[in-house]
């Protein structure tokens, strides 16, 4: 994806708080401006550590924070998307 709408195309790994459906929007910021997307996607789970999983096997788009996965990245197995936006706060 080269911008946060084209992530309503792909599979999102959603978080969920483990006791509600994860939310179908999720808000997305680049310091200035904020959009909500659809986050679509089959799979959701409490734990983040379970949608790294998941993310390296493939199976969608996770949303962490980056401690989650920085050796991953270094070792080329998870790639950022969309660099210049955060969830949430950012």
């Amino acid at each position: 994806p080269s911008h946060p709408k084209d992530l309503e195309k792909h599979q999102m790994i959603r978080f969920t708080d483990g006791e509600a459906s994860a939310p179908e929007e999720i808000e997305v910021t680049d310091g200035r401006a904020r959009l909500r997307i659809r986050a679509r996607g089959r799979i959701q789970a409490d734990d983040l550590e379970t949608i790294k999983i998941f993310a390296l096997r493939g199976e969608g788009i996770g949303c962490f924070p980056s401690f989650i996965c920085e050796d991953e990245i270094e070792k080329g197995r998870l790639v950022r998307v969309l660099p210049k936006w955060y969830f949430g706060e950012g």
